[in-house]
């Protein structure tokens, strides 16, 4: 049993990747959305815990600025940290590729996400009407600056 850590999610992460996917999100990515994920000017990370996939992060980022796509937890494995663990490697990660501030999306509704968000320094700096579906619902946009 390897001790848990957050390393750069690779090719052969997709599969178990994209049943946690299915498992969370409404919406969710296909295995080949997954492995685009994996190109260049992206940063895809997975926290391995007990040789399993305990969550992902994912972001793309284009000269200093990067957008979170995913951030992603089992079930069993919340609230222990883990989202925080990845999103600070996320951010280590970011600042050597000379990013500056990251942008992200979150449902109005999601109150951990929001905690989460707000805790490791994101701003809210506007709201995206009907911008998710499966339930249709607001989001809000939220800020965090690197430098």
């Amino acid at each position: 049993m390897n001790a848990p850590c957050v390393r750069m999610m690779e090719e052969k992460d997709l599969r178990e990747v994209s049943v946690l996917e299915r498992d969370v999100f409404a919406d969710p990515w296909t295995m080949d959305s997954l492995g685009d994920s994996l190109l260049e000017d992206t940063i895809f990370l997975v926290y391995e815990k007990f040789d399993e996939i305990a969550g992902y992060v994912g972001m793309y980022y284009s000269f200093d600025e990067g957008a979170i796509t995913r951030v992603c937890v089992k079930q069993k494995y919340r609230r222990q940290k883990i989202a925080d663990s990845m999103l600070r490697k996320l951010f280590a990660l970011s600042v050597e590729r000379g990013v500056e501030k990251i942008f992200l999306e979150v449902r109005v509704s999601n109150i951990p996400a929001l905690n989460l968000y707000t805790r490791c320094g994101f701003n809210t700096i506007g709201k995206r009407p009907r911008f998710y579906s499966h339930p249709s619902e607001d989001a809000y946009i939220m800020r965090k600056s690197l430098i």
